[in-house]
């Protein structure tokens, strides 16, 4: 049953929200290039996943809200930015994670077509209110605004994971391979997920 309503849930979304984005592409705000270049260098920083890279990356997203103050990709960036601390236990959750909603409703009010935006909100909806209704609700349609990009594609996986869905998990992981083949992070999710299924010559081959 659980199964059936994931799946029913993810194909309502996916066809209301792309034909919503869809209907509405005029009106996505237009790019500061100064800002969008700070705000990949930003990513580039971020990718590197070390503490000194994680600092780099709140500059650059800092800096391009400074030369473009509607620059939603920035602001984005930086509750992912906060999210990330919290998770990984810098800093307390209570203290950062409503930075970090704050920033994403910032990135959402500014372009509620952002996808990042929308994880970040699932991830609070997950992990501070324990609501997995609305956190699905967000990272199906984080999957329907950009349905191409393997980070969202991994993070509902890990949210399925989390939910007891294996299934539909290493489906989204999949997809996320094919869009990414490179990724070391998807390929370790992989396996990660062969394990909790007790699938271990294919963890161990991934």
């Amino acid at each position: 049953p659980y199964t059936t309503l994931f799946r029913s849930a993810v194909a309502t979304s996916l066809g209301t929200l792309t034909q919503e984005a869809a209907s509405t592409l005029h009106t996505q705000p237009e790019i500061n290039i100064e800002s969008w270049k700070l705000c990949q260098k930003a990513r580039y920083h971020w990718h590197q996943g070390r503490p000194d890279s994680f600092a780099k990356a709140r500059a650059l997203y800092e800096e391009a809200i400074k030369v473009d103050p509607k620059c939603s990709a920035a602001f984005a960036g930086l509750a992912d930015y906060y999210r990330a601390l919290a998770l990984i236990g810098v800093m307390d959750p209570r203290q950062v994670w409503p930075i970090a909603l704050n920033f994403a409703e910032k990135a959402i009010e500014l372009d509620p077509f952002h996808p990042q935006a929308h994880i970040v909100k699932a991830r609070y909806f997950q992990h501070m209110e324990r609501n997995r209704a609305a956190a699905g609700s967000e990272f199906q349609r984080a999957i329907a605004l950009y349905p191409g990009d393997s980070e969202t594609h991994l993070a509902w996986a890990i949210f399925l994971v989390q939910c007891g869905q294996f299934d539909l998990a290493l489906e989204e992981l999949k997809t996320a391979r094919d869009l990414d083949p490179l990724n070391l992070q998807i390929a370790v999710g992989v396996a990660w997920l062969h394990c909790y299924r007790g699938e271990y010559d294919e963890a161990l081959a991934e």
